[in-house]
């Protein structure tokens, strides 16, 4: 009933993201099962720019909204919660006053909704304190945000029936909150369907003819177009896991195109693993 209702929530409501335009997910088909996803912990290994906060931060309002539930949104710093608010919440909330009705934008850290509350915390900063009951805890840069105090916030639920927790970041080396969560989880990855049949995962490198300059299926070596990598699907790896895993990397993104994922390749490794591929760096494994 959520996903449903979430659903038209966004689409009848015309809810526009922060530059002022109409959400529209044709190229971005792989966020609607995110935005769908009502799973008590849910991870996202993901790179960069696909549109992931904005997601997230319409989402936790309507669970705030039309579920009646008390969240938390985490940044690392407080710093990041100023700069993330400013550009992002705000404006959101700015360009969608038939839906977000008398709601005050002056509040950096607090948003209040009804009579519920969604709250913007630092991690690495005075603003970590934990003093605030929570059903839903959404921790954003997960992997650059202090890991204990992640876990800490855990115990802000204890009261709650909900006890939703939701982590999302480019990844950094393994062994981070990130990387440890996807490990339990279901590990979902886009698949994709070439003109012979095959169905398989787009992934670096067996995905990408360098020669060619294009992507492919690895199995019959037929170029795999923008519609079929926009059209694919997910899969889960390993579906008796409780946690609900995510990988988003370029090579899913229709806009994106094989020269340019080589040509990232090419440059710093850890900006190309971490923000290309959405995967963690270990140079030493190299």
């Amino acid at each position: 009933m959520e996903d449903v209702s979430i659903l038209a929530w966004v689409f009848d409501n015309e809810i526009k993201n922060e530059k002022g335009e109409v959400l529209d997910f044709s190229d971005r088909l792989f966020l609607l099962d995110i935005l769908t996803d009502w799973s008590q912990e849910i991870v996202i290994k993901k790179c960069s720019q696909v549109g992931g906060s904005v997601v997230f931060n319409l989402k936790t309002f309507f669970a705030v909204l039309k579920l009646g539930w008390n969240a938390i949104y985490t940044m690392p710093t407080d710093g990041d919660v100023l700069g993330f608010v400013r550009t992002k919440t705000n404006p959101i909330l700015q360009q969608n006053p038939h839906v977000f009705t008398d709601m005050d934008t002056d509040s950096i850290e607090l948003k209040q909704l009804g009579d519920r509350f969604l709250r913007f915390k630092g991690t690495i900063s005075k603003t970590a304190a934990i003093s605030d009951s929570s059903d839903l805890n959404v921790h954003d840069e997960a992997s650059r945000s202090d890991q204990q105090i992640i876990g800490m916030y855990k115990s802000r639920q204890d009261a709650s029936q909900y006890k939703r927790r939701w982590f999302f970041s480019n990844p950094t080396t393994e062994k981070d909150i990130i990387d440890q969560k996807w490990k339990e989880s279901d590990q979902k990855e886009w698949v994709c369907t070439c003109d012979n049949g095959h169905n398989e995962m787009v992934k670096w490198p067996n995905s990408v003819d360098i020669d060619r300059k294009m992507f492919i299926c690895s199995i019959c070596k037929v170029e795999l177009s923008r519609e079929q990598r926009r059209k694919g699907h997910w899969e889960a790896q390993y579906p008796e896991n409780k946690i609900s895993g995510y990988h988003i990397s370029h090579l899913i993104a229709p806009w994106k195109t094989a020269e340019e994922i080589i040509k990232d390749s090419e440059g710093d490794q850890e900006y190309f693993f971490n923000f290309v591929l959405g995967e963690p760096y270990n140079p030493g494994d190299l």
